[in-house]
């Protein structure tokens, strides 16, 4: 029990006590001081006596009188102070709070979110709580109703409705694509009057086909591919018919429903077919045609899963047509409002808004990005990159670490400042320790800070109205009174955008001539010889032993390898969607040979840093020449590419600045003069198009040909490179930045193309990684 739950009770009597006694008292005392003997003590003596010092019979005796009024009411007043003061010694000393307040230690501000009345932080912050409701009134409302830059709410109907009276009469975007709002355009950023433009085309199928972990790359690299052909197809089919207006991903989910029959590959090949299609767009698929059949199924079915959500009516007519391009992204408020159960199909659709919301509002102050319920949304890429401040509410961590996975630390080291609500049972308690702990880990990995900011005991016993708030550097825990907010929820009116856009005519007729098609029965069916998987590929993955080691075989191609089973990157084997095609492995530097089975290189750092990963694909049949030329292609564009690819600097070898010799390598570094004006003309004054960090270096060997045969591509020279080689071993400083590269060159023996991923620190091993390639393959190889 807390001292003053007993000092105020017992103050409040010995005041009392005073008040009755002391008129008592001052009589007594009155009588003593002016000797009335023979008369009885009254409470109202001293009264009586008080009122007549100013006659003269009294005036000599006034001091006595007053004298005996201090006495009345001093004596009893010190024997009170004296008893609170016994009793005070004698209760238990009060515990010391276990946090201290926020505003012992921040300034008041009014930009950014909101921790506590007059203070919040421009910082990102995620907010921890097991009632949503209450993040929602007592961070996000308070949030935007002081928020002077644009801003962007991702919600459901009830979080909207409840911060949409913070809108203050400005300029409103609301995009609800399962209900009725504005109509957004996910394919509009990529496509002009003069054609596609393929870097933000192949921007948006990374976004919408992810590589989450290095056993899923081959698959989303052809999927990938595949997005971006089909695209080609829609827009070449429009264009021809005198259609002006850009794909919409419902065409391409129409155009991919038949991929998942038994005649998908009879309905890609009539696809590739059609007149309509530039010879770039043929060569685009062709690729995804020369598949085998198992690859070509996985392909078929990864590239149909983003665009199922295009399959509803009312996400199909939202995402036709644009409502928002004439509107400036820096004096407009952004809802997306999303029903509960849709906001995990409908991931990537947000996250690729959020992307050009980013881009549109670059440079504008105080714009933030709020996010309801994160853990209800599936993985948004978007998030992990950094840039965007950001506040988001989440109800349980181990949701995010399902959906994250090894990304987890990744995406808490964005959110600077945790925010703890109180948790309503211990299970929740737990939970938020757990958040706790690893947040921690993830931003202090030295332990300057407290390493147990908070129990799952103080995150349960937390009063209802305050909350932690964990920030930096030393990440103590300060508790913040939640911020009283008085709202009513208004419904945004619905938006009269006019009739959907149809499915274009041109391309309902091409999908049924497809339909047609493949419902007749080839010549090559017809005579039993349609297409089956390449006889080739049989044994594959097939495990030998040879006394300790094991091996497994691969196959590229015609080409089967026996390869040691710790050799592969994820030491199981040939992944199911490389068979035939492509297969990853992994060495150290510098021994360039494998970690021991069972030893994964993620298990610690010095591993690794120091590991090479190489992705070895097959090429298929191809002359010398033509080996070389492929390596050409991904320095120089060809007169058949893109005119705009020519213009382009990052992209083009004659618009590079040619250095000295580097480990028998020319070199040629980004002319960030051409980048900067090439950028500014593309995209405007406020782009980072223009940064380091998103250029490279390249360094090419050529053959007598005039053609390459080893390109490397590193990051650019001008960042920072955190990695060293220390008593030949690769060392380098927590947190500080990592300068990598991609090499390439092509084994013609077996027309497979190496792709070696490495340190730039490593760079001047690269002829003795190629020679250990090659000679792997020549050793291993099954005849």
């Amino acid at each position: 029990m807390r001292q003053w739950n007993i000092l105020i009770p017992a103050s409040a009597i010995a005041l009392l006590l005073i008040i009755g006694i002391a008129p008592y008292l001052s009589g007594y005392f009155t009588g003593v001081l002016l000797g009335l003997t023979g008369h009885p003590v009254t409470w109202t003596r001293w009264r009586d006596y008080v009122q007549v010092p100013d006659q003269a019979a009294y005036a000599p005796y006034a001091w006595r009188i007053y004298l005996a009024g201090g006495l009345g009411i001093g004596m009893p007043s010190v024997i009170a102070v004296v008893a609170l003061r016994a009793l005070r010694r004698r209760l238990p000393e009060p515990r010391p709070p276990r946090f201290e307040p926020l505003k012992a230690i921040a300034s008041a501000s009014r930009h950014g979110v909101v921790l506590t009345r007059n203070i919040a932080t421009d910082m990102s912050v995620l907010v921890a709580t097991s009632r949503p409701e209450r993040a929602v009134l007592g961070t996000l409302l308070p949030t935007l109703e002081q928020s002077v830059g644009p801003w962007l709410l991702v919600g459901t109907p009830d979080v909207v409705a409840s911060c949409a009276p913070a809108i203050q009469r400005r300029d409103i975007v609301h995009l609800a694509p399962f209900g009725r709002g504005h109509r957004w355009n996910p394919f509009s950023a990529a496509w002009t009057r003069e054609g596609l433009r393929m870097p933000v085309l192949d921007s948006l199928a990374e976004r919408w086909y992810p590589a989450n972990d290095p056993s899923s790359r081959l698959l989303a690299s052809h999927a990938r591919q595949a997005f971006v052909a089909l695209v080609q197809v829609v827009d070449d089919v429009l264009r021809a018919n005198g259609e002006v207006i850009p794909p919409a991903p419902g065409d391409l989910h129409r155009l991919t429903e038949p991929l998942g029959t038994d005649q998908c590959r009879a309905y890609l090949d009539a696809l590739a077919e059609t007149e309509a299609l530039s010879k770039r767009t043929r060569e685009a698929l062709r690729p995804w045609q020369s598949l085998d059949d198992v690859a070509f199924r996985l392909v078929c079915d990864a590239l149909r899963v983003p665009l199922a959500l295009f399959g509803h009516a009312s996400v199909d007519a939202a995402t036709r047509g644009d409502d928002i391009s004439g509107r400036d992204p820096h004096r407009t408020v952004v809802f997306i409002e999303l029903p509960p159960e849709r906001r995990s199909e409908a991931s990537h659709l947000v996250d690729t808004f959020i992307a050009w919301w980013r881009h549109a509002t670059h440079g504008a102050p105080h714009r933030r990005l709020l996010i309801d319920r994160l853990d209800t949304f599936g993985r948004m890429p978007i998030l992990l990159d950094g840039d965007l401040p950001c506040a988001a509410t989440t109800q349980r961590l181990a949701t995010l670490r399902s959906i994250y996975g090894r990304d987890t630390g990744k995406l808490l080291s964005h959110f600077p400042c945790l925010v703890m609500q109180k948790a309503t049972n211990d299970t929740c308690a737990q939970e938020g320790e757990d958040l706790l702990q690893t947040y921690v880990q993830v931003h202090d990995p030295k332990g300057r800070g407290i390493g147990h900011p908070a129990r799952a005991g103080d995150l349960r016993d937390l009063p209802d109205d305050q909350q932690l708030v964990i920030t930096g550097p030393w990440f103590r825990p300060y508790t913040a009174r939640l911020p009283s907010v008085r709202h009513q929820a208004i419904t945004l009116p619905v938006q009269e955008t006019g009739d959907a856009m149809p499915f274009p005519k041109p391309l309902v007729s091409l999908l049924t001539s497809l339909l047609a098609a493949c419902s007749t029965p080839t010549s090559e069916a017809v005579d039993g010889k349609g297409t089956t998987s390449d006889t080739s590929i049989k044994g594959c993955n097939s495990q030998h032993n040879v006394g300790s080691v094991q091996y497994v075989d691969a196959c590229l191609g015609p080409h089967r390898f026996r390869l040691p089973r710790n050799l592969y990157e994820w030491q199981t084997g040939q992944d199911l969607v490389g068979i035939g095609i492509g297969v990853g492995l992994n060495v150290q530097w510098p021994s360039l040979e494998p970690l021991p089975q069972g030893q994964d290189y993620h298990d610690n750092n010095e591993t690794f840093i120091s590991s090479i990963a190489l992705d070895i694909q097959y090429l298929g049949p191809h002359s010398d020449s033509n080996h070389g030329i492929i390596l050409r292609k991904s320095i120089e564009p060809f007169p058949s590419d893109d005119p705009e690819r020519w213009n382009n600097p990052d992209d083009n070898l004659h618009l590079r600045i040619k250095g000295a010799p580097v480990y028998d390598l020319t070199p040629y570094y980004a002319d960030f003069n051409l980048i900067e004006l090439y950028y500014k003309n593309l995209y405007g004054e406020l782009t980072k198009a223009t940064d380091p960090d998103v250029h490279r270096d390249w360094f090419i060997r050529m053959t007598d040909d005039d053609l390459p045969s080893t390109v490397i591509i590193c990051e650019s020279h001008r960042m920072p490179d955190g990695a060293a080689i220390e008593q030949n071993r690769i060392v380098d400083k927590a947190g500080d930045f990592r300068s990598s590269c991609t090499h390439k060159f092509i084994v013609t023996k077996y027309s497979v193309i190496v792709y070696a991923h490495y340190l730039r620190i490593m760079m001047h091993d690269w002829e003795r990684i190629e020679a250990r390639v090659r000679s792997l393959l020549e050793s291993s190889e099954v005849k």
